[in-house]
């Protein structure tokens, strides 16, 4: 079924300027493969060239805007290194032998502009505005320097409001020290927030798995020296409402995740596959994850000494609800829970924007895995 998808092009400094914020449209037509939602995505080459990605060649995404099927989620690939990322394989270095995922719920990270979505709270009308905003922001910033966030490659980031903001994080001094130069960003039309992955290294592609009434996954795959990274990003259905209905969307959810992941191993019996993000259930409950597929979950690893019982605690009761399931053992993994993420009692510092203070409701976690 042909769409016309929509190419935005980004990118930084003065010798391509004239390249910049040029709008191209391409008539595609999307993969008839079975998968629930398939974003198409688009390859830009020195602003000459586009070709449209398909899992039958190794086209790589750059950068753009890409509008699935349904209409329903858009998926945003920004480079800010378009004349220097080509290669279709970036290898570890040789002091990376593994690399570090980090999962974190941030907690409802609105910007301060208005565009109809936000939580109430987060209205100009309500007092909310963008130095508050860039308050927040310096608080992720001083987060992703403690402990193993620190190494971290590649971020799931939950309920963040939009890929503008996603783009504020990449503009963060650090994180840009620290080559963080690509993203994919996926929600529901007319949510209020999203999921995100950002990463050092170049996404080859990325996909939007859903169905009717629940949030999207979001799959991104990387390629490092012939091996698969595959990740998919969850924010699956929350306990607030109707408990039933709550976990048959989250039972969708894992439906989803394997199918995806099935699909990944049938395809590439090599690949690894890391299922990162706020599942909202406890690890072992068994809806996101399903019972039929063997899953490295680090809170089962006994041999982990972990900083904290959970990532969430909610009514004096800690909750293992954020999660790196893996497709291979983790050589390290943890929550991080020091400095301004916790209270005196060393619970999650949750953000309160009527007090102005705290930083998430969530701790981040991580695993370090060898390629």
């Amino acid at each position: 079924m042909p769409l016309i998808a929509f190419l935005v092009v980004f990118g930084v400094g003065e010798v391509i300027e004239t390249l910049l914020s040029q709008i191209v449209l391409i008539k595609v037509d999307f993969p008839t493969d079975g998968r629930p939602i398939t974003a198409v995505v688009a390859h830009f080459v020195m602003a000459e060239s586009i070709t449209v990605w398909s899992e039958k060649n190794n086209a790589w995404p750059l950068c753009g805007v890409f509008i699935s099927m349904k209409k329903i989620f858009v998926v945003f690939l920004v480079s800010s290194f378009l004349f220097t990322s080509c290669p279709v394989d970036l290898s570890l270095s040789e002091k990376e032998d593994s690399i570090v995922i980090c999962s974190w719920n941030v907690q409802n990270l609105f910007d301060g502009v208005d565009n109809g979505n936000e939580y109430e709270e987060f209205l100009t009308s309500s007092g909310w505005n963008d130095k508050q905003y860039r308050v927040r922001l310096a608080k992720i910033e001083t987060v992703f320097g403690y402990g193993e966030l620190s190494s971290a490659s590649i971020v799931v980031l939950n309920e963040v409001e939009n890929e503008g903001v996603v783009q504020d994080i990449l503009s963060l001094s650090s994180f840009k020290k620290r080559g963080f130069s690509y993203f994919a960003c996926a929600g529901e039309e007319g949510g209020a927030i999203r999921i995100a992955v950002i990463s050092r290294y170049p996404i080859v592609s990325a996909f939007v798995h859903s169905s009717v009434g629940m949030r999207p996954v979001l799959e991104v795959n990387f390629n490092f020296s012939g091996q698969r990274l595959c990740v998919l990003a969850v924010h699956a259905k929350s306990n607030l409402g109707d408990q039933e209905e709550n976990i048959s969307l989250r039972a969708k959810t894992g439906e989803i995740i394997g199918g995806v992941a099935s699909s990944v191993q049938s395809e590439d019996p090599g690949a690894v596959i890391a299922v990162a993000g706020d599942y909202n259930e406890c690890a072992g409950d068994g809806n996101v994850l399903r019972g039929d597929q063997s899953w490295y979950v680090f809170w089962e690893d006994q041999s982990l000494s972990l900083s904290a019982p959970g990532s969430y605690r909610y009514n004096g009761q800690w909750f293992t609800y954020d999660n790196i399931a893996l497709s291979r053992a983790a050589v390290d993994a943890g929550v991080e829970s020091g400095g301004i993420l916790s209270t005196i009692y060393g619970y999650p510092d949750s953000f309160s924007s009527r007090l102005l203070s705290g930083v998430s409701d969530h701790f981040p976690v991580w695993v370090r895995l060898e390629l």
